[in-house]
């Protein structure tokens, strides 16, 4: 005959004696994957930040990243970020693309060719950043011609959606990095506390000496400090 109350009372102590192993276990597990992102984020840094890295450079670069397995195992807005990059850099491109055809319009209009190859960047360039403009410009020669191109609706309105898109990419780049930083800020003083827990359980005597030492000098400095 079976005894059913000590085989459910041996499964149940059963589970809850492993429990905390297979906790354990998960954790790890999810540290590791969550170390794994931060350092692929981290070195995403100087492509998300290049001016001219587009959409399709920052899809090669994660090609072959576990995104969707480390997505599925735990969250960060960084994952997010980086779809969203990569929408933003396509859509500047393409804005991009439009504020170019709109100059070349303009000048097609009047039957007059472009006083320069690049005018739709001088122009651009002339909005964003007057300064760089007038570096690569120095006698300010395209300024009337520049002029004449922002009286146009139509080249008006390219021109703004292509710095607003300018804009929002810039802060996506921005965030994404800040978030990568914050990860491993974040990791690297995880780390820290494990390791002085460690020394206070192998240690407590020494480690209990160095805190009070350490909360002392800190006494210290803020008293210098608001005596100063």
């Amino acid at each position: 005959m079976i005894d059913v109350p000590n085989l459910i009372a041996g499964f149940v102590l059963g589970v809850l004696g492993s429990f905390p192993f297979w906790w354990h276990d998960r954790r790890r597990r999810l540290d590791e994957v969550g170390a794994s992102w931060t350092r692929a984020a981290l070195g995403l840094q100087d492509l998300v930040l290049a001016p001219e890295t587009r959409g399709a450079d920052l899809r090669r670069a994660t090609a072959d990243l576990p995104l969707d397995n480390w997505r599925s195992q735990i969250t960060s807005p960084g994952f997010a970020l980086l779809e969203s990059l990569q929408v933003s850099m396509d859509t500047t491109e393409f804005l991009a693309g439009r504020h170019a055809e709109a100059t070349l319009a303009f000048f097609e209009a009047r039957n007059q060719p472009p006083p320069h190859l690049n005018i739709h960047w001088f122009a651009f360039l002339h909005r964003i950043n007057r300064d760089q403009y007038l570096a690569e410009d120095p006698g300010g020669r395209l300024e009337s011609v520049i002029a004449a191109l922002r009286s146009d609706e139509t080249y008006q309105a390219a021109e703004l959606a292509w710095e607003q898109q300018n804009q929002r990419l810039h802060e996506l780049r921005v965030e994404f990095v800040n978030m990568a930083r914050a990860r491993s800020s974040s990791e690297y003083a995880a780390v820290l506390r494990i390791e002085g827990r460690r020394r206070w359980r192998r240690h407590p005597v020494q480690s209990t000496k160095a805190a009070l030492k350490d909360r002392r000098a800190r006494r210290r400095h803020r008293r210098t400090f608001r005596a100063g």
